[in-house]
């Protein structure tokens, strides 16, 4: 009896031993659940003239007018950019009967600088151009008329 005792006791107290084991604790750390999380998207390159001024000629020589040969002008435009970009010019309009058989150039440069260029490298951020205009003439002085000439801008993002 004594050894079906001791059976039964150990047994016993192995199957105390194991439900302790497996059940749950009160005093288990809990552990925290943690994901990675992604945002993607893009955005596309764009520019925008955010002041434009008309500009207005005279010929290139204003101390002797007997010697000017080209109307020239200047005026400044206000260019945004999200990213590096370039200015160019289109084809000059002349709105007007007089147009200069030897040619018009349309010129730039930024930020109240003297040396113009075409095209014209843009940063990203805003940009003050100045757009300078000139028309040549082959006649040896600038004949009388009114001018009158649209330049067609575009800022392209790089």
């Amino acid at each position: 009896m004594f050894k079906r005792t001791l059976t039964v006791t150990l047994a016993s107290s192995f199957a105390l031993g194991m439900t302790a084991f497996f059940a749950p604790q009160a005093n288990a750390q809990a552990k925290d659940g943690t994901a990675d999380i992604k945002f993607n998207g893009s955005v596309d390159g764009f520019c925008f003239f955010n002041e434009t001024n008309n500009g207005s000629l005279s010929d290139n020589n204003d101390d002797d007018p007997t010697n000017a040969t080209e109307l020239d002008g200047t005026t400044t435009v206000k260019v945004v950019c999200n990213t590096n970009s370039e200015l160019t010019s289109g084809t000059i309009d002349a709105n007007s009967e007089e147009v200069p058989s030897s040619g018009k150039v349309v010129e730039f440069s930024k930020d109240g600088g003297t040396n113009f260029n075409k095209p014209l490298a843009l940063d990203r951020g805003s940009t003050e151009v100045t757009v300078r205009l000139t028309a040549t003439f082959d006649e040896d002085l600038v004949p009388a008329g009114s001018y009158d000439y649209t330049v067609p801008l575009t800022a392209s993002p790089n």
